[in-house]
């Protein structure tokens, strides 16, 4: 027995009374705007602190080679390496480095007697992300990242919110 084209039927309406129920409202009528999560708020800001921080960043881009990017990174070249290759936000690097904050304490650092640090160039802060792929292979930066470019308002570990983040950074190898 042969249904033919009629058989195709119930599942063409079956697919349509599926679609028919999905109803797209786009309209701004009676809606609420999505609500921020508490966690991702952030929280008020020390205006002393973001001063001292502002100050710190406007002392340091007038030093001796010092150059600011667009972005407001600061960096100054302290050894140029011999390496022709840059990474890019995928590249696995190895690298040695010290972070600070602007008074001097040490939050961070690889030891000379440990194997260097190795990460992908996209997974970290903004501002390493931004240093790591300008630098080359052996070259060794002071870099000054602005608050935006570091972790922000929320701070993170035992580095506090809106703080500008020191670090001497060398690449030892981009795999």
């Amino acid at each position: 027995m042969s249904l033919g084209r009629f058989a195709v039927l119930p599942v063409v309406v079956l697919a349509g009374m599926s679609l028919s129920a999905c109803v797209f409202d786009l309209s701004d009528d009676d809606k609420q705007k999505p609500v921020v999560r508490a966690a991702d708020e952030c929280p008020a800001h020390d205006p002393a602190n973001v001063a001292a921080m502002q100050a710190y960043l406007d002392a340091n881009k007038v030093k001796p080679g010092v150059k600011v990017t667009e972005s407001g990174l600061q960096y100054r070249v302290l050894q140029e390496g011999k390496g022709t290759r840059k990474p890019t936000w995928a590249s696995t690097v190895q690298v040695r480095y010290r972070g600070s904050l602007i008074d001097g304490s040490v939050f961070d650092e690889t030891k000379p007697e440990d194997a260097p640090a190795e990460f992908e160039a996209g997974g970290v802060i903004k501002g390493w992300q931004e240093a790591l792929t300008m630098m080359r292979e052996g070259d060794k930066w002071e870099v000054v990242i602005p608050i935006e470019l570091a972790y922000g308002c929320k701070g993170k570990g035992s580095i506090k919110p809106d703080q500008v983040l020191v670090f001497d950074i060398e690449l030892l190898k981009i795999k």
